[in-house]
């Protein structure tokens, strides 16, 4: 065997791992930051939700601490959750666009119609432990597609906005499009999904905008 088949012999094993951590590089640092804003706007939605049930149960009173806290939440945090999300949408659209297709449908549409539903049935078959009791209906679960059950509009709206961004061609032309559906919507009344998505789509854009500062 002469001398340079024996070196690459050596040398091959070595290079065949350096071959394989190549293909699995490690996982994307996180950016603690946004996980911690994601984090405290997560407890201020399950404070503000605390709030209205403890309210409508009829456990405390309409007015006071708890009802300036629970206005002082609803100012801002479902807009700094939308901000959040257009921040880490532009990067992923642009590093793949299918990848971001199919992640949206995997965890959120999915998700939206899984929990929507197990709420649905849940609330309809216990009516009577609720607020508000009232009489199982089948025709509820038409609010999936019609509307949204509860707090599961955000995954609904998230989704509509997310396509509404892959569809665009350029992120400034997006945020254009935003502020003039939300001028719009300052004039005309739009209905259900439409309304949702024109109170948020522009925060969303917002942070798409700022996304690479």
């Amino acid at each position: 065997m002469s001398e340079s088949s024996k070196i690459t012999e050596l040398v091959s094993p070595a290079a065949s791992s350096a071959v394989t951590i190549d293909k699995n590089p490690p996982a994307p640092k996180r950016i603690a930051w946004l996980d911690a804003a994601r984090g405290i706007c997560i407890i201020l939605v399950v404070v503000g939700h605390a709030i209205n049930g403890i309210q409508s149960a009829g456990m405390a009173a309409n007015e006071g601490i708890l009802t300036n806290i629970y206005y002082f939440i609803y100012t801002f945090h479902m807009a700094a959750f939308f901000v959040l999300s257009g921040l880490l949408a532009r990067p992923s659209v642009n590093k793949n666009k299918e990848r971001f297709f199919k992640d949206s449908l995997k965890h959120i549409l999915y998700p939206y119609f899984l929990y929507g539903t197990i709420q649905i049935l849940i609330m309809n078959v216990f009516s009577n432990n609720l607020n508000s009791p009232a009489p199982f209906k089948l025709s509820e679960f038409s609010n999936l597609i019609l509307g949204a059950p509860s707090q599961f509009w955000f995954l609904k709206t998230l989704f509509f906005i997310h396509i509404a961004y892959l569809l665009s061609k350029k992120y400034s032309w997006f945020l254009l499009r935003c502020i003039t559906l939300q001028s719009c919507a300052a004039l005309l009344r739009f209905p259900g999904d439409m309304a949702t998505f024109s109170a948020f789509a522009i925060f969303y854009s917002i942070g798409v905008f700022f996304s690479e500062q």
